[in-house]
């Protein structure tokens, strides 16, 4: 009677596990971060997220660089998002394109920052400057880049 049970809780678990799988993985994006050292106390974090769609052909996607302090605090950060189409066999087109930004240390200020789409390719940049008394203190410039090859893959 015992091995029928373990039998049955194990058929049931097995065909749970898909389910539930792909339940959460359809609702949860994708992520990819990298950190870079700045110098001066600083560094800087991209986070790629790509978003899941029942769309097949279509992809959104966000590259978020956030400027942080040595003890974490994040001091500005811009976002790129852009909306890709991979239409089957057919080379991929960047639909739409926007940018964001924030600060959150009233010594920085975003001096530059824009956002383009050309063919496959969605592209931002940004200039974040910090200013003691008026003299600028540091500067950090930016170029970030969205690509979608014709099979949906984002880089």
């Amino acid at each position: 009677m015992k091995k029928l049970y373990a039998s049955f809780l194990a058929i049931i678990m097995f065909l749970s596990v898909p389910a539930v799988s792909y339940a959460s993985s359809s609702q949860q994006p994708l992520a990819h971060t990298t950190i870079e050292d700045l110098g001066n106390g600083f560094y800087g974090i991209t986070a790629l997220e790509i978003q899941t769609s029942n769309t097949r052909a279509t992809r959104t996607v966000s590259k978020t660089y956030t400027i942080k302090t040595a003890s974490g605090s994040t001091v500005a950060s811009f976002t790129l998002t852009a909306t890709f189409r991979y239409p089957s066999g057919i080379s991929a087109l960047c639909t739409y394109v926007s940018h964001d930004s924030s600060i959150s240390d009233s010594q920085w200020s975003f001096n530059e920052k824009f956002s383009s789409k050309s063919g496959n390719t969605a592209q931002g940049n940004f200039t974040a400057k910090q200013k003691y008394s008026g003299i600028t203190a540091q500067t950090i410039s930016k170029s970030i880049t969205l690509t979608c090859d014709r099979s949906g893959n984002i880089s």
